[in-house]
């Protein structure tokens, strides 16, 4: 795509394909088990220690991703270079 002068269409894509992957996570994850605002000190305190398993596992699956995303997109740019000779 980079060589037939596409990389703008390549970016929008991805971002767009990023922002969806998280909206999803968001509502599939996070969304579930956010705090339902009891006064329950206890119950609070197993709310709050959910969220934070749950906003730490999405951060991790989301950085994993860019990590991998970052890797592939590398290597497109490798094999562009090296298909241009």
């Amino acid at each position: 795509m980079v060589l037939n002068k596409h990389g703008e269409r390549l970016y929008k894509g991805v971002k767009q394909l990023v922002a969806e992957n998280l909206d999803t996570m968001a509502s599939d994850e996070i969304v579930p088990v956010f705090p339902s605002g009891t006064m329950d000190t206890t119950v609070q305190s197993v709310e709050d220690d959910l969220l934070l398993q749950r906003l730490k596992k999405v951060w991790i699956l989301h950085t994993n991703n860019m990590v991998r995303l970052g890797q592939i997109l590398k290597y497109m740019v490798s094999v562009s270079i090296y298909c241009r000779f």
